[in-house]
């Protein structure tokens, strides 16, 4: 990186131009240890919750659970086009709201299900993206 020290004094300006290193260190993060398919064992039936067998996420490293937080979005946006076909549920049946972060031991013990519609071209198959941050 080019930088430039500046120095002024009262009858002159010193500009010393030098170079400094540096090194980036990238770790890449393995979030999520743990994603299994949801079985819906019949049409328009739902799964089985989402718990630790279905989805588990990596650890927080020593020293930093109290400045970094697992969320977990359901993605897209309300009105989006996934899951094309289905819908995800709480333990009460009560809709999970699209687009709207949830802290991810919430999610886990919250008793998530999927559902499917009638009848989809592909009964036996949904995707649901999500989006995890840190």
């Amino acid at each position: 990186m080019r930088l430039q020290l500046r120095y002024d004094a009262a009858t002159s300006t010193l500009a010393l131009p030098f170079m400094l290193a540096v090194d980036v260190v990238f770790h890449r993060l393995k979030l999520v240890t743990r994603s299994r398919p949801l079985a819906v064992e019949e049409l328009r039936g739902w799964s089985h919750a989402i718990d630790r067998r279905v989805l588990a996420f990596a650890s927080p490293e020593p020293g930093t659970a109290a400045t970094r937080r697992c969320r977990l979005t359901p993605v897209p946006p309300e009105g989006g086009p996934l899951p094309k076909y289905g819908r995800l549920a709480d333990a009460a049946g009560a809709p999970l709201p699209r687009a709207k972060a949830i802290d991810c031991e919430a999610f886990i013990r919250a008793g998530v299900r999927s559902s499917t519609p009638p009848p989809p071209p592909r009964p036996t198959e949904t995707v649901c993206l999500w989006w995890r941050s840190c």
